[in-house]
């Protein structure tokens, strides 16, 4: 039970503890005790909760409807609808442990879990069964949606919605619902709590995607990472990973992240930071990042720097009076006429992949330098289009920033550059990769 007053709602440790037991999924009773209402942080865990208002003083149909409530939390942790009395309260002793789901008990009947990843302009879902010997069968279906314009993040999570409604209809879920369903989101995760604590693309800070879609998908256990994290995790079951015992996986495209796997696990950090790679810095000063500091390889390498470049580059050789395929326009490039004008041979566009690849280089062999990997796995949307043009920038970048011992690491394309961050938020339900937090 909680106790809910102005005291509490600036109490640190209350917060703490209202974010464990979200993440604990342990019911609550919060009793409040004055006016003061929960703040929007507060507010997203303890939405879910049994409230009782004592704001105006105690009474007897309060009293009652707090036994009520503590009621139905035990019956609902004990699947025990009868009356506890003296006469039964010493056999009923040890089944109070609520039973949470993600237990093994709860998975012996349904081996599905669904992924959905919240991308910077598409909205992407998979289905993935677990079979007997925990080898992950990715469904045939795919599910994509792009995301409606103006972006906020109340039209995503509405969106996302919409799409698990979907996924429950067409993969005919039914009354037997899904292990879980996971969420991968680009920015910060708190993965305890699941919440986003900062998410540039969507303009917000601490915003509880387990809460959120805890409510819409009632009786299904929710679980949120950083996507690049999780197409880690894909590359880790599904793709290139199986090959190594360590490895990095660098996603480029809207922004830059990274995942870091060793021993076949992967590295969460203490606050859930651990890969950051796009906010390393390869330079004393530079473009302006979305996180608010200079010299960021994300900067430099993102798909905006891309189109940025690019029409530098056109005006540069226009001045040159040399042609090129690049507009001067900002508005008329984007990665895809990029790489279009890079397979029709364009030298301006290939200048364009040397120069940011060689940045890309950079970071890489810094991440050599200090992990060691079995090898650094590319993907995401710009890799795509860019990888094969980039290669010889990277390796440039690499073989003059990185120790002769680590310089000839093996770098390789990702197997799921589009929905690796989709079957990694599934794979967050695999057998053999227990949730932390459990």
């Amino acid at each position: 039970m909680l106790v809910f007053s102005a005291q509490s709602e600036k109490s640190p440790h209350i917060r703490s503890e209202i974010e464990r037991a979200a993440s604990l999924d342990i019911p609550l009773i919060v009793f409040r005790v004055d006016a003061t209402q929960p703040s929007d942080r507060t507010g997203f865990f303890l939405a879910r909760h049994h409230w009782l208002d004592g704001s105006d003083g105690p009474s007897q149909e309060r009293i009652l409807s707090l036994v009520a409530a503590v009621r139905r939390i035990y019956e609902t942790a004990t699947g025990d609808t009868r009356r506890v009395t003296a006469t039964n309260r010493a056999s009923n002793r040890h089944d109070v442990r609520p039973k949470r789901k993600g237990d093994p008990v709860a998975q012996e009947t349904q081996h599905r879990a669904i992924g959905i990843d919240i991308g910077g302009s598409k909205i992407r879902g998979c289905v993935i069964e677990f079979s007997s010997d925990d080898h992950p069968v990715v469904s045939a279906k795919e599910y994509v949606v792009d995301i409606k314009r103006p972006i906020s993040a109340r039209s995503v999570i509405d969106q996302v919605k919409a799409m698990i409604a979907e996924i429950y209809t067409v993969e005919a879920f039914g009354g037997s619902p899904p292990v879980g369903v996971g969420i991968a989101a680009a920015g910060q995760v708190d993965m305890r709590a699941g919440v986003l604590k900062f998410a540039p693309a969507l303009g917000v800070r601490n915003l509880s995607l387990k809460s959120v879609f805890t409510v819409a998908c009632p009786g299904v256990d929710v679980r949120v990472d950083n996507d690049v994290r999780c197409a880690t995790r894909c590359e880790l079951y599904l793709g290139s990973g199986r090959d190594f015992d360590s490895f990095v996986c660098i996603f480029v495209g809207t922004g830059v992240g990274s995942g870091i796997a060793i021993d076949k696990k992967i590295l969460f950090g203490i606050n859930y930071c651990a890969g950051e790679i796009g906010h390393t810095k390869i330079a004393s000063d530079g473009p302006l990042c979305n996180c608010g500091q200079r010299g960021c390889l994300e900067a430099f390498v993102k798909a905006g720097a891309l189109v940025d470049r690019a029409r530098a580059k056109a005006i540069e050789w226009k001045n040159r009076g040399e042609e090129t395929m690049l507009s001067e326009e900002a508005d008329k490039n984007s990665p895809r006429s990029i790489a279009s004008a890079l397979e029709a041979g364009d030298a301006a566009a290939q200048e364009i992949a040397d120069e940011v690849g060689q940045k890309l280089g950079v970071g890489i062999a810094n991440y050599l330098n200090i992990i060691n990997p079995g090898a650094i796995v590319l993907g995401g949307g710009i890799m795509s289009g860019f990888f094969m043009h980039m290669s010889d920038g990277v390796s440039r970048g690499i073989r003059g920033n990185a120790l002769s011992d680590v310089a000839n690491t093996p770098i390789v394309h990702s197997q799921y550059s589009d929905d690796g961050a989709a079957l990694g938020a599934a794979l967050l339900f695999h057998p053999q990769s227990p949730w932390p937090f459990s």
